[in-house]
C-alpha cells in the first residue's frame, strides 16, 4: 500500500493509474509512419488518435479513470452483475489488444528504401497497455471477485484406502 495524497492506495491500482498516464503520453508520440531513407529522410507519421487505434487508447483511458474516481474520488460505484474489477481488466486488455492490431493492420507499401509500420512510440504504447493490463488483472485477482468462468478449484479426489 501506497500513501498517495493523504490515501493508502493498492499497489495494483496505483500501477493501473500510472500505465494509464503512461498510454496517455504515449499515445501522442509516432505511433504508425512512413519513412524514405534515399529522399533526405522525407516521411509522415501518424499518433494513436487515429482510426481503430482511438477506440483502444479510450478504452486504457476509460480503466484507468474508473481506477482513479474509485480510489481518489471516493465514488460510489454501482452494483453490477460483472465486478469491476474485472470490467478495469477487460478494458485494459481489449484495449491492448486494439492498439496491437490496428499498428499491425495498417496498409503496407512495398519499396525499396522506405521504411513502414508501428513506431517507437506504438511499442511504447503497447508495452503501457500490457503493464496496465497486467496491474488490473492484478488487482482483480486480489480483490477475489468471480469471473463467469471461473468455478474455482475441484474437490481432491477420493483416497484409494477408503
Amino acid at each position: 500500500m501506497a500513501n498517495v495524497g493523504g490515501r493508502e492506495v493498492n499497489d495494483n491500482d496505483l500501477g493501473v493509474m500510472a500505465a494509464g498516464a503512461a498510454a496517455l503520453i504515449f499515445s501522442f508520440l509516432p505511433y504508425w509512419g512512413v519513412s524514405y531513407r534515399g529522399l533526405g529522410g522525407l516521411g509522415g507519421n501518424i499518433t494513436a488518435w487515429h482510426g481503430w487505434a482511438l477506440l483502444g487508447v479510450l478504452m486504457l483511458l476509460a480503466a484507468a479513470g474508473i481506477v482513479a474516481a474509485r480510489v481518489f474520488g471516493g465514488a460510489e460505484m454501482p452494483t453490477l452483475p460483472v465486478g469491476w474489477h474485472v470490467i478495469v481488466a477487460g478494458l485494459a486488455g481489449l484495449g491492448t489488444f486494439i492498439i496491437l492490431i490496428r499498428g499491425l493492420t495498417y496498409p503496407h507499401l512495398s519499396g525499396a528504401g522506405a521504411s513502414v509500420g508501428m513506431k517507437w512510440g506504438g511499442y511504447l504504447l503497447v508495452l503501457a497497455g500490457i503493464a496496465e493490463t497486467v496491474f488490473a488483472v492484478l488487482a482483480m485477482r486480489a480483490s477475489g471477485e468471480k469471473i463467469a468462468f471461473d468455478r474455482g478449484t475441484p474437490d481432491a479426489p477420493p483416497s484409494a484406502g477408503t
